[in-house]
């Protein structure tokens, strides 16, 4: 579940619509998304297991956004895929349009620490490029 916390950047200015069980939810850019993940899973698929990159694939291919967002993560960090620079502004910007960005809380432990571990990565990958 997601939830609304406070904003991490004052220069962000999410949009809302609607509530699910009262927490305001980002609306989102699908084909942009879609369109980023797609380019994310392209660029390490030859270093996941076929089934798992089609996984990913299949969540995208029945508009299940977050669920291949997350997936995506997890399989980064299961099967220790380095990440360039451009795979860390895909995911970066893929994580933003779905609002990880606007201070959303990740309640799932595994999707956070996936979470924390690529953003950690991504930063190093910053901070030496």
């Amino acid at each position: 579940m997601l939830r609304k916390t406070e904003r991490s950047s004052p220069h962000t200015q999410p949009t809302y619509r609607g509530t699910r069980e009262g927490v305001l939810m980002p609306t989102y850019d699908y084909q942009a998304l879609e369109r980023e993940l797609r380019q994310a899973i392209a660029l390490v698929e030859r270093n996941l297991p076929v089934d798992r990159a089609q996984d990913t694939l299949d969540f995208l291919d029945h508009a299940e956004y977050g669920l291949a967002f997350e997936t995506l993560l997890g399989n980064l960090v299961e099967f220790n895929v380095s990440l360039s620079p451009e795979l860390c502004a895909l995911l970066k910007s893929s994580a933003h349009r779905m609002g990880y960005g606007h201070g959303i809380t990740v309640q799932n432990d595994e999707v956070r620490a996936a979470l924390e571990l690529v953003w950690d990565a991504c930063s190093e990958c910053a901070d030496h490029g």
